[in-house]
Protein backbone atom coordinates (compact mmCIF):
# COMPACT_ATOMS: atom_id res chain seq x y z
CA UNK A 1 0.00 0.00 0.00
CA UNK A 2 2.98 2.45 0.57
CA UNK A 3 3.56 4.52 -2.81
CA UNK A 4 6.39 3.59 -4.76
CA UNK A 5 7.43 7.79 -4.58
CA UNK A 6 8.23 7.00 -0.87
CA UNK A 7 10.22 4.21 -1.61
CA UNK A 8 12.07 6.47 -4.53
CA UNK A 9 12.91 9.01 -2.54
CA UNK A 10 14.27 6.80 -0.03
CA UNK A 11 16.71 5.14 -2.20
CA UNK A 12 17.88 8.45 -3.39
CA UNK A 13 21.26 9.43 -1.70
CA UNK A 14 21.50 12.08 0.80
CA UNK A 15 23.32 15.36 -1.13
CA UNK A 16 25.56 16.75 1.54
CA UNK A 17 25.50 20.74 1.42
CA UNK A 18 28.47 22.36 -0.32
CA UNK A 19 31.46 22.07 1.93
CA UNK A 20 30.48 19.61 3.73
CA UNK A 21 32.00 15.64 3.61
CA UNK A 22 30.44 12.75 2.14
CA UNK A 23 29.37 10.62 5.39
CA UNK A 24 29.67 7.17 5.18
CA UNK A 25 26.51 4.97 3.92
CA UNK A 26 24.68 4.44 6.96
CA UNK A 27 24.89 8.24 7.89
CA UNK A 28 23.55 9.20 4.50
CA UNK A 29 20.79 6.12 4.52
CA UNK A 30 19.72 8.05 8.22
CA UNK A 31 19.65 11.33 6.80
CA UNK A 32 17.94 10.85 3.98
CA UNK A 33 15.27 8.89 6.00
CA UNK A 34 14.71 11.90 8.26
CA UNK A 35 14.76 13.85 5.19
CA UNK A 36 11.71 12.30 3.66
CA UNK A 37 10.19 12.08 7.50
CA UNK A 38 10.01 15.78 7.48
CA UNK A 39 9.10 16.05 3.73
CA UNK A 40 5.93 13.66 5.14
CA UNK A 41 5.23 15.31 8.29
CA UNK A 42 5.06 18.71 6.71
CA UNK A 43 2.33 17.46 4.37
CA UNK A 44 0.54 14.39 5.99
CA UNK A 45 -0.61 16.07 9.38
CA UNK A 46 -3.48 18.28 6.52
CA UNK A 47 -3.94 15.03 4.91
CA UNK A 48 -5.24 13.29 8.69
CA UNK A 49 -7.90 16.37 8.76
CA UNK A 50 -9.11 15.72 5.60
CA UNK A 51 -9.65 12.37 6.36
CA UNK A 52 -11.07 12.74 9.95
CA UNK A 53 -13.51 15.33 8.16
CA UNK A 54 -14.50 13.18 5.66
CA UNK A 55 -15.13 10.18 8.19
CA UNK A 56 -17.04 12.81 10.16
CA UNK A 57 -19.49 13.00 7.34
CA UNK A 58 -19.38 9.57 6.13
CA UNK A 59 -18.37 7.43 8.41
CA UNK A 60 -16.18 4.18 7.55
CA UNK A 61 -15.39 3.98 3.93
CA UNK A 62 -13.47 1.35 2.25
CA UNK A 63 -11.68 4.93 0.42
CA UNK A 64 -11.23 6.52 3.71
CA UNK A 65 -9.70 3.28 5.43
CA UNK A 66 -7.45 2.96 1.91
CA UNK A 67 -6.40 6.44 1.86
CA UNK A 68 -5.46 6.40 5.70
CA UNK A 69 -3.54 3.03 5.51
CA UNK A 70 -1.87 4.24 2.36
CA UNK A 71 -0.79 7.69 4.49
CA UNK A 72 0.26 4.86 7.38
CA UNK A 73 2.21 3.34 4.57
CA UNK A 74 4.54 5.74 3.68
CA UNK A 75 5.10 7.19 6.95
CA UNK A 76 6.10 3.40 8.08
CA UNK A 77 8.19 2.89 5.41
CA UNK A 78 10.44 5.91 5.93
CA UNK A 79 9.94 5.54 9.54
CA UNK A 80 11.55 1.80 9.15
CA UNK A 81 14.55 3.17 7.44
CA UNK A 82 15.39 5.65 9.82
CA UNK A 83 15.52 3.00 12.74
CA UNK A 84 17.39 0.58 10.83
CA UNK A 85 20.43 3.14 12.14
CA UNK A 86 19.04 3.75 15.98
CA UNK A 87 22.32 3.95 17.21
CA UNK A 88 23.41 6.62 14.92
CA UNK A 89 19.76 8.57 15.61
CA UNK A 90 20.42 8.22 19.14
CA UNK A 91 24.33 10.22 18.42
CA UNK A 92 22.55 12.83 16.79
CA UNK A 93 20.54 13.76 20.16
CA UNK A 94 23.73 15.46 20.91
CA UNK A 95 23.61 17.32 18.00
CA UNK A 96 21.32 20.45 16.81
CA UNK A 97 19.27 18.17 14.84
CA UNK A 98 16.79 15.90 17.42
CA UNK A 99 15.95 12.79 15.36
CA UNK A 100 14.78 11.28 18.36
CA UNK A 101 12.33 13.93 18.41
CA UNK A 102 11.29 14.08 14.65
CA UNK A 103 10.96 10.02 14.93
CA UNK A 104 8.35 10.19 17.74
CA UNK A 105 6.15 12.69 16.58
CA UNK A 106 6.19 11.13 13.01
CA UNK A 107 5.03 7.50 15.17
CA UNK A 108 2.11 9.53 16.45
CA UNK A 109 1.04 10.68 13.15
CA UNK A 110 1.37 7.13 12.08
CA UNK A 111 -0.35 5.54 14.84
CA UNK A 112 -3.27 8.38 14.04
CA UNK A 113 -3.56 6.98 10.65
CA UNK A 114 -3.20 3.59 11.80
CA UNK A 115 -6.14 4.19 14.31
CA UNK A 116 -8.78 6.19 11.67
CA UNK A 117 -8.48 3.13 9.00
CA UNK A 118 -9.11 0.31 11.56
CA UNK A 119 -11.25 1.41 14.63
CA UNK A 120 -14.75 0.95 13.21
CA UNK A 121 -16.77 1.45 16.65
CA UNK A 122 -17.43 5.31 16.64
CA UNK A 123 -17.29 5.93 20.68
CA UNK A 124 -14.01 4.23 20.72
CA UNK A 125 -12.59 5.77 18.34
CA UNK A 126 -13.48 9.73 19.19
CA UNK A 127 -10.97 8.90 22.25
CA UNK A 128 -8.56 7.43 20.22
CA UNK A 129 -8.60 10.28 17.60
CA UNK A 130 -5.28 12.96 17.14
CA UNK A 131 -7.30 16.24 17.93
CA UNK A 132 -6.64 19.74 16.41
CA UNK A 133 -4.48 20.41 19.02
CA UNK A 134 -2.04 17.38 18.54
CA UNK A 135 -1.75 18.04 15.11
CA UNK A 136 -0.87 21.71 15.85
CA UNK A 137 1.60 20.85 18.04
CA UNK A 138 3.51 18.50 15.59
CA UNK A 139 3.02 20.87 12.99
CA UNK A 140 5.19 23.09 15.09
CA UNK A 141 7.96 20.85 15.33
CA UNK A 142 8.46 20.78 11.57
CA UNK A 143 11.25 22.61 10.16
CA UNK A 144 9.99 24.60 7.08
CA UNK A 145 12.66 23.94 4.69
CA UNK A 146 11.61 20.37 4.77
CA UNK A 147 9.64 19.91 2.06
CA UNK A 148 8.81 16.61 -0.33
CA UNK A 149 9.26 17.65 -4.33
CA UNK A 150 5.64 17.43 -5.51
CA UNK A 151 4.88 14.03 -6.89
CA UNK A 152 2.39 11.26 -6.64
CA UNK A 153 2.85 10.57 -2.74
CA UNK A 154 3.14 14.08 -2.43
Amino acid sequence: MTDPFVHELLREPYQSPPGVPDLPAAEQQLLQALVVLGGLLSKQPEVYRELLHARTIEGPTPQLRERALEAAGALGAALWAARRHQQFILNLESTSLKANGLVAIVDQLFDAFVLLATVEDEPRLESLLASEEDLTELEVHVEPTWRLPDGPGA
